[in-house]
């Protein structure tokens, strides 16, 4: 049997009911699901092994899953994190939890283990530190391209973007370089809020601000994890040519 030497990167599926968690009496509806292309080819640039994993497995599913793969992405989506008739968290956020606290353990232990989250995947990591869902609220920043407001020195202190060319960096902050879906967010003021906890978990890396001027988080990393997250979307940048908004100069999918 040949080895592999690649990475192999678990990405969390999405119901194709994408945005309607009520129960559902439909077995097919219930278990059907599906991964958007963009998010695979970005992995599989970096060269990586892409596999699903599917939001509605069991519990040992997922964790026969963790223990053989490198590392998990969450993608972006419109899901509501909990069902709102019970207040209990969806069969999406119950696996995101097991694969969080199961990463954390991993690292624990010292197996490098990231996790990377865009857009609805950024939400849900800020979801499952700050436990409720009201951490997220309302943006105006459905289909805009936008700069960031660089909140580091990102040459020395973090390691997302350590290794950026100094043009990109400059550039990010002068160009509307960043592809952005979103209409719900962590404010700054959330974010920056004590009784959040937020500062004590992640660095804040940059922000944006939208159509009204609300300056929201648009990437934070771990302290002490391996753990990145971005509001906007740099596969769309990337791969994604279907909105015409979207910047696709050297600059934009360079960053």
């Amino acid at each position: 049997m040949q080895l592999n030497d690649r990475p192999v990167i678990g990405i969390l599926d999405i119901n194709t009911r994408y945005n309607s968690p009520s129960p559902t009496n439909s077995k097919d509806e219930e278990y059907s699901a599906f991964l958007h292309a963009q998010y695979v080819k970005f992995l599989e640039t970096a060269g990586a092994i892409v596999i699903p994993i599917h939001f509605n497995n069991t519990y040992e599913e997922t964790e026969y899953i963790m223990d053989h793969i490198n590392g998990v992405l969450f993608t972006g989506g419109a899901l509501s994190f909990v069902n709102p008739d019970t207040g209990i968290p969806i069969p999406y956020t119950q696996t995101a939890m097991h694969i969080y606290e199961k990463a954390m353990a991993l690292n624990n232990r010292g197996v490098n283990f990231p996790i990377w989250g865009t857009c609805m995947g950024f939400q849900m990591l800020m979801y499952l530190r700050y436990g409720k869902e009201d951490i997220l609220g309302l943006t105006d920043a459905s289909h805009t391209s936008d700069p960031l407001i660089l909140k580091y020195d990102f040459k020395n202190q973090t390691k997302l973007f350590s290794e950026f060319p100094d043009d990109i960096i400059e550039a990010v902050q002068t160009e509307p370089l960043t592809a952005n879906f979103h209409n719900v967010g962590v404010h700054l003021d959330k974010f920056l809020d004590p009784h959040s906890n937020l500062t004590n978990y992640y660095n804040l890396l940059a922000t944006s601000t939208d159509r009204k001027g609300l300056e929201y988080v648009a990437s934070v990393e771990a302290i002490d994890y391996p753990f990145f997250a971005t509001q906007f979307h740099p596969e769309v940048t990337e791969f994604t040519y279907s909105y015409n908004f979207t910047n696709h100069s050297d600059n934009a999918r360079e960053f």
